[in-house]
């Protein structure tokens, strides 16, 4: 009864207040709700880029969101080849989303990706198709065998470049929503980003598989940047205006 309240408060709060509360009291346990975030203040229009999409509906809190949305523009990004074919068929129904498969980096024209063989998922719980990463060890944190993975040479592209091939040129660099989720590697997304000519409304990044260093590098790129960072349980959300936030 208690943490209906507390919900129920929150969620009728101008968002001044909410965001004070969340600063002041950053671990009273609310936990903020990207999808009502999403469908309160997206529901006519959305421009997003979705970084690590993966089939775009596991592991994903776009899913579900954006069938509802009448002009809906956006950018989903798989370098993995058989999740990327799972993505074009999930998201074939949105004339304006565009399914790009390759991964990001600064510099490299092919980095090598670092999944779960195919034929050994079914061994698995369902989340193990979610951890492919360009970092070779990272499957060790959730303790996938290492005879279970296997390597993926992939084809790159920088950010600029991929908003000026992909992008929406009637946005200006203006979205609503970047989502990471990149197995270790977002800090690496964020400082790709030139900021001076590419904004966010909101900015969800996966905090959980940072180093402390990645993710006190990632908070200095946005607080300049002008953002405001809150933490759900293993993600972090960034905003530049007082957003109206809900609660799960």
């Amino acid at each position: 009864m208690r943490e209906v309240l507390i919900k129920f408060i929150f969620n009728v709060l101008p968002p001044i207040f909410q965001h004070s509360l969340l600063t002041v009291k950053p671990s009273i346990g609310l936990r903020i709700s990207t999808q009502r975030i999403l469908g309160r203040h997206y529901q006519k229009d959305m421009s997003f880029i979705l970084i690590g999409a993966n089939d775009g509906i596991q592991f994903d809190t776009l899913d579900g969101h954006l069938a509802g949305v009448e002009n809906l523009r956006g950018i989903a990004v798989e370098p993995v080849g058989e999740y990327f074919s799972e993505l074009t068929k999930n998201f074939s129904c949105y004339e304006n989303v565009r399914c790009v498969n390759l991964a990001l980096h600064p510099t490299d024209n092919q980095i090598v990706m670092y999944k779960v063989a195919p034929e050994k998922l079914h061994l698995l719980p369902p989340w193990a198709k979610g951890i492919a990463s360009v970092l070779k060890d990272h499957h060790k944190i959730s303790g996938i065998p290492t005879e279970h993975i296997r390597e993926d040479i992939v084809n790159c592209i920088d950010f600029s470049t991929l908003l000026k091939t992909y992008g929406f040129g009637e946005l200006n660099g203006s979205y609503n929503y970047l989502q990471i989720d990149v197995e270790g590697y977002d800090a690496e997304i964020i400082k790709m980003i030139d900021f001076n000519t590419t904004t966010f409304d909101m900015i969800k990044f996966e905090r959980k598989n940072l180093s402390k260093w990645d993710y006190e590098t990632t908070e200095t790129i946005l607080t300049k940047a002008g953002y405001k960072i809150y933490h759900q349980i293993e993600d972090s959300i960034a905003v530049k205006r007082k957003i109206k936030f809900y609660l799960n």
